[in-house]
């Protein structure tokens, strides 16, 4: 997340959710065994813990390469969109307004959902 030309707080936040989720899917791969009522703390009920877990599987021997990039646009830049995921550069962008508006507990697991959607889309 390079991009000076959004608001800091958005850009602030944003980098908070992407930390948090590197977190959670570099701390669960570690562990033996990943308990979907501790996946479920801290995240809104919007996730399928299922395809969590999933997630943090790919990342058990802590290869975090394949995770994408993800950064800021404006709403116009994605046609409208919240998000868009764009596999040649393999990084999700977030509109601008999505990531002020959005509570943090709520943008750290659409963080997390996108990223499960993209890691699905390199495996194809």
């Amino acid at each position: 997340m390079t991009n000076g030309f959004y608001d800091r707080e958005v850009m602030t936040k944003l980098k908070d959710a992407c930390f948090s989720a590197r977190y959670l899917i570099k701390i669960y791969a570690a562990s033996q065994e990943v308990q979907p009522e501790v996946l479920s703390t801290g995240l809104s009920q919007n996730i399928n813990i299922q395809d969590l877990q999933w997630l943090i599987r790919q990342f058990e021997f802590q290869d975090m390469s394949r995770l994408p990039t993800i950064d800021v646009r404006s709403r116009l830049a994605l046609a409208g969109a919240w998000s868009r995921y764009v596999p040649e550069v393999n990084a999700i962008y977030f509109a601008e307004d999505f990531v002020r508006e959005t509570p943090k507990r709520e943008l750290l697991t659409t963080v997390l959902r996108e990223i499960i959607n993209a890691v699905r889309q390199l495996e194809r």
